[in-house]
């Protein structure tokens, strides 16, 4: 009941990384906007199709090959500048060459990579594929809370 409300009082709907969303799920989306608002509110989304595909396959695959994204009549804007990393650097040049799919030389990576055993420079992010193994590491104390 009070989900109804909120999205009753609801004046823009923000979701982010859309593309993760099917497009079934989008319909499913606008079908509860329908049912339960008495005005539309604005809806603003966010999202890189060449990322991250929909969570759950479905149908209607994508979400802009669903009836609702035609129905939102969307205006898109184009975000084309890079703002979390130096436009020049090679980390930044790497990253554009993957999410175009352009084959890229590894090397790059494999520069990176940090021997078992050996101690990596003060600072650096540490990235795990598996939970346990996150969980194995030890914080240094000074960023223990």
């Amino acid at each position: 009941k009070a989900a109804k409300q909120r999205l009753r009082e609801c004046k823009l709907l923000f979701i982010d990384e859309l593309s993760m969303v099917s497009g079934e799920l989008f319909d499913k989306i606008r079908a509860v906007m329908d049912a339960f608002c008495y005005r539309m509110p604005r809806l603003l989304i966010s999202f890189d199709p060449l990322q991250l595909p929909p969570v759950f396959k479905s149908e209607s695959k994508f979400v802009f090959e669903s009836s609702s994204w035609r129905k939102f009549g969307f205006k898109p804007v184009l975000l084309d500048e890079i703002v979390r990393q130096d436009k020049e650097s090679a980390y930044a040049k790497f990253l554009s060459e993957i999410r175009v799919g352009k084959k890229t030389n590894l090397d790059f990576l494999h520069s990176r990579l940090i021997a078992d055993g050996e101690e990596p420079p003060k600072g650096v992010i540490r990235v795990f594929s598996k939970n346990v193994d996150a969980s194995l590491y030890e914080r240094p104390k000074e960023l223990v809370l």
